[in-house]
């Protein structure tokens, strides 16, 4: 017969076991109905299963074996204790406290970004490799049928001319409602102006460089039945150009330890306290930004995209993008993620006003624009991060691109 002390133990390792359960990546997973956890979340939700599951055998077990397991459970402590701090750094955003990146104070709206849409489990790839978003819809914000977040197509009226603006996570409205996407202002004001007779799509897609924006136009322009189209780029095709080279320096490691909070925090508080090394600096004006340039992805997919429009009889327009550290002044909180980027990613500013030139100059005459002055007389902040616009910002581009597209509307 079993001692009731025993089964007081019994009870306690029970606790601890249904405890583990529910910090599991499992329990985490049902819990915030996200499915696909990220490897940091993953770590940390590890560490305190198997603590957890040793202080359950502890408290299951007797004599020398439970002496073991408590020598166990010390050793695995400094972890666990670790991966508390991790959490706990998560949770109040250090990095982004200590020196940061992203401010999403100044958008209008300030409900929380719905969770799903920080999800991978939002998007899929087709098997053609194009990146779309899985039908969804939550009040202000919906994603149709095709996986795009726009209206579906319908039969095309007499005398409609149907506009596309294609891009990344900027075009497609990061951090804010349908109604504040650059699409859906620029076709408020074109409409407002005179032009009823024009429809905007907002064909933008998180992450995409001009080579994906093409290939998402080539799957959809037939079914949209679309007559012009604006590409609001140029940013993705800079990060991924400045990130594939100074990446290689390092090793791929660097991306996965850096995506921890604590590491976040580490090389941040490092990049603000010392400026980047004569060496380094040296190493990206030799190097770096010379190859980049010299490939200039930009450059190379503008010529693409041309060659498809006048093939297929489209009208396009190229709106390089600006970024954070095209404004002569920052005020309010983007002080500080302006002089975090600067030390954090050197010189990004050069490759892209480099790029951004040698697009212009080697691009089709006329077609493509240079947006980074756009925001030189606004003296409110406008960025959340290096390249996404709060409401305000979304409001200023789309006033900016609407000439560009009423110049080709009949």
């Amino acid at each position: 017969m079993t001692r009731p002390g025993r089964l007081i133990e019994y009870g306690v390792a029970a606790v601890f076991v249904c405890a583990a359960l529910a910090v599991s990546p499992q329990g985490i997973a049902l819990a915030t109905g996200r499915a696909d956890l990220s490897f940091r979340v993953t770590v940390i939700s590890l560490a305190f299963v198997v603590f957890l599951l040793i202080i359950a055998f502890a408290a299951a077990t007797q004599g020398r074996l439970r002496r073991a397991t408590f020598y166990a459970a010390a050793l695995a402590f400094p972890f666990v204790l670790l991966a508390g701090l991790e959490a706990g750094a998560v949770a109040v955003r250090l990095a982004d406290v200590v020196a940061p990146l992203e401010d999403t104070s100044t958008l209008a709206n300030q409900k929380p970004w719905p969770k799903h849409l920080l999800s991978e489990t939002s998007y899929y790839t087709t098997p053609e490799g194009l990146v779309l978003y899985h039908p969804w819809r939550n009040g202000d914000i919906s994603f149709n049928a095709l996986g795009l977040r726009t209206a579906m197509p319908s039969p095309k009226q007499p005398g409609e001319w149907r506009v596309a603006v294609s891009g990344g996570s900027a075009a497609w409205g990061w951090r804010v409602i349908d109604a504040d996407t650059i699409a859906v202002v620029l076709q408020g004001l074109l409409r407002r102006g005179g032009h009823g007779n024009v429809t905007v799509y907002n064909f933008g897609i998180g992450g995409a460089t001009l080579k994906r924006e093409l290939a998402l136009l080539q799957h959809f322009r037939a079914l949209y039945e679309i007559d012009q189209v604006l590409f609001y780029t140029g940013a993705n095709d800079v990060f991924s150009a400045y990130m594939s080279a100074t990446n290689s320096r390092y090793g791929p490691w660097v991306g996965t330890t850096v995506s921890f909070e604590l590491m976040k925090t580490l090389v941040r508080l490092q990049a603000v306290a010392t400026a980047p090394a004569p060496a380094t600096l040296q190493w990206l004006d030799d190097a770096v930004l010379p190859a980049a340039i010299k490939e200039n992805t930009l450059r190379a997919g503008i010529a693409a995209t041309d060659a498809y429009c006048r093939e297929a009889k489209l009208v396009c327009d190229f709106a390089l993008q600006p970024m954070m550290f095209d404004r002569p002044v920052h005020p309010g909180a983007e002080a500080r993620m302006a002089a975090t980027l600067a030390r954090i990613y050197p010189r990004m500013d050069v490759l892209a006003r480099q790029m951004y030139r040698d697009a212009v100059a080697s691009g089709p005459p006329g077609r493509v624009f240079d947006l980074s002055d756009t925001f030189q007389q606004a003296a409110q902040p406008l960025f959340l991060d290096t390249v996404h616009l709060n409401e305000a910002g979304n409001r200023i581009v789309a006033e900016r691109i609407a000439p560009i597209v009423t110049a080709h509307v009949p």
